[in-house]
Parts: C-alpha cells; structure tokens; sequence
C-alpha cells in the first residue's frame, strides 16, 4: 500500500513544470541542433556531451509527443524497470518492499525523475546489462551477452561513464571460471578493446579524460585534500537524505557529511567485499570501479553517484546476522528518520510542482527566477541578463 501510494506521488509529480537546469538546456540544444530547429540567434551549438539523451528527446519530437509530462512519465517507466531489474538481481534475498521504499524516498530518485537530465535513462541502461550479464552467467547462453551487449552499447551512448561498465563485465568475464570458451571470451575482449580505442580517440572523449587527469596533473596533494573529502560529502548526501547546499549553512555541517560519508563507504565496501554475502562478481567489480571512477572525477554532486544507488539499496539491505542489542535503537532510529526525510522530500517537490511562484523562487537555488517569472506571470523584466535560450525551451517545451 505504502508503496502504490508512492508511486501515484510520482506519477502526480510527472505533471511539473518543465525544470530547467544547465545541462538540461545544453541537451535540448543538442537535440535542436540535431533536428535543424535550434535559432541562428543562440549560434551554433557543439556540444561534447554524448548524444543518447538528445536521441531520446528528439524520438519524443518526431512522435510529437515532447513535453514535460511526457518526459517524466517515461522516466518514471525507466526507473521502474531498473528497480525491477536490480530486484532479479538479488532475488530471492533482497526484502522487495523494503528495497522499494528506500529507493523511492530518496531525494535523488524524485528529482531525476522529474527533471530532464540523463541520469533516468542511463540508470536503466546500466541496470540492464548488468541484469543480463547476470542471465548469461547463470544460463550460459550467449544470446543473454548480445543483450548485454546492446544495453552497454546504449549506456555508452547516454553517458561516458558507460565504458566503466563495459570493462567491468569484461573483465567479470576473464575472471569467471564457468565461463564455457576462452576462446570467445578473447575475441569478445578483442572487439572490446578495438571498440574502445577508437571511442578513447574521439574529441569528446579526450575533453572528458582531461576532465578525469585533472586532480593528479594540476595538484596531486588536493586530490586527497580536496577531491576525496569532497566526494565522501556528496556520498553522504545519499544516506542523510538531504543534499549539503539545502541545509542550513553551519561550518560543522560539512564534517558531519564527511563523517557521515565515510561511514557509509566502510559499510557498503565491507559488504561488497564479504563473502558471506551473495553479490555477484561483477556487481562488485562495476561498483568498485565505479567508486574509483567518481573520487577521480573534479566535479562534486551526489548526481554522479546517482546511477548505482538502487545497487546500494540492494547491498545494504541483503540480510545479515541479528544487529547487536546495543546498536538496535540507533538503526531503528535512522531508519525513521530516512523515512520522514523521505515523506519531506516527497512533499517539497509535489509542492513546488503545483505552486509556480515557488517553484520560479526555489528551483535549482532560484537560478532561473526570471526565466520562469517571464514564462509562467508575462512579468517583462527590464534587466535583459535573463537566459534566452532557456527562456525558449520553457516556451516550446513546458
């Protein structure tokens, strides 16, 4: 019950606005370019962000059927699916409805459904070809792989990241002793490698490996004072519940996340390193990986850990021995708490949904205010600084 009443939140959620933010407008101008439509006046558009979600926006077009409502409702639909595969996953182990109301509290879930960014259609994508590596190493048919292949393929397409999947579940294939050829498994690894070279020497992604090189090559020293410090910060975004820039600011609110951060990558890798925990190798091989790939990376928001949260939802909630007597009321107690910072969440972003004023005032920090105003209230603004580009997408789109 609980959850069915989540899901129509959700689903009365997908009535919002058109949410804008910066990468947002950088993907509809990709998709507008694409399609010939985007105005002389903005110049042109080259973009080194992948093309997979522009793809799916501009399919949306074509169908005639590209609006907001649309946008999330789908979105929504590919959460579901990657909920359901992480679920087969784990299965029987994994407590289903308990899985289901930590993935769906989460703040992150909400607004990644609901905004029109990557991150929804990536998460399906990954879960995907991870769900049918898993199908392979448990029939061995490889009609399963080719699967697998394809959903890596899209991954790709959708976000860079994707070749850390891809490696992953390569190497996941070196190391599985039933896997039932070498011979193939070296030809897979030959096409792989082939694959990934020449997608290493495009300019994309050479801007992106720059991007990924920085910490070591301008200041290896703040890589471990800055870039680890700030990562576990935005980790701990996930399992507080609450991102760090919505909190009120108290110079001791960023210890308590770093602490915060800490202990919860103790707890997950403990558990991805266990053996008394039934996770496959090559979950564990992408998860480690991609925890690497993210303290690597010199931009800070829980949005990049995003895409492996229903996985730590998984991990942490497979069964284990009774919890201690004396740590019972304190797991107890955060458990209630994630819930009702769940139920806030929840009802922030449905309010801001159905109120234009706040959500003009309160989204993405009140960047937009003059956008929205103009779009939603006519409210003609003398000061011209205001975002064209964006205020064009919110006519046409919103």
């Amino acid at each position: 019950m609980i959850a069915g009443m989540l899901a129509i939140l959700y689903f009365i959620n997908c009535f919002t606005p058109f949410r804008l933010t910066n990468d947002t407008v950088r993907y509809f101008a990709i998709k507008e370019t694409m399609e010939g439509s985007w105005p002389e006046e903005f110049g042109a558009r080259n973009d080194f962000l992948p093309p997979g979600y522009a793809y799916f926006l501009m399919a949306l077009s074509k169908s005639g059927i590209l609006n907001s409502f649309t946008i999330c409702f789908i979105q929504l639909l590919f959460l579901a699916g990657s909920l359901n595969y992480v679920r087969k996953i784990f299965a029987p182990a994994l407590p289903v409805f308990t899985f289901i109301i930590f993935s769906l509290l989460n703040w992150t879930t909400l607004k990644f459904t609901i905004t029109p960014l990557s991150e929804m259609q990536f998460l399906f994508f990954t879960t995907g070809a991870l769900y049918y590596f898993h199908r392979f190493n448990q029939a061995k048919k490889w009609g399963w792989l080719f699967v697998t292949a394809i959903f890596c393929f899209l991954a790709i397409l959708t976000r860079t990241a994707g070749v850390l999947l891809a490696i992953s579940l390569l190497l996941s294939l070196v190391v599985n002793k039933g896997t039932r050829s070498k011979a193939v498994v070296i030809l897979l690894a030959i096409v792989v490698v082939a694959g990934l070279i020449i997608f290493f020497t495009q300019p994309k992604f050479i801007r992106y490996l720059g991007y990924f090189m920085r910490p070591f090559t301008t200041d290896p020293v703040a890589f471990f004072t800055n870039n680890i410090l700030r990562h576990l910060q935005d980790w701990a975004e996930l399992f507080i519940n609450a991102p760090l820039s919505k909190t009120v600011y108290i110079s001791y609110l960023r210890i308590v996340y770093m602490l915060a951060g800490l202990f919860f990558m103790v707890i997950t890798l403990s558990r991805v390193f266990g053996k008394k925990f039934s996770i496959p190798v090559h979950i564990r091989i992408y998860l480690v990986g991609y925890v690497l790939l993210i303290f690597n990376w010199p931009f800070y928001e829980a949005r990049f850990w995003f895409p492996v949260l229903p996985l730590l939802a998984a991990i942490l909630l497979l069964p284990k021995n009774s919890v201690h007597p004396v740590f019972r009321p304190i797991v107890s107690l955060y458990k209630l708490y994630y819930v009702l910072t769940g139920i806030f969440v929840m009802g922030y972003y449905t309010w801001l949904s159905y109120n234009k004023d706040a959500m003009a005032k309160l989204h993405d920090a009140g960047k937009w205010e003059r956008e929205y105003r103009i779009h939603f209230f006519n409210e003609k603004s003398v000061d011209t600084t205001y975002d064209k580009k964006a205020l064009y997408l919110l006519d046409k789109y919103d």
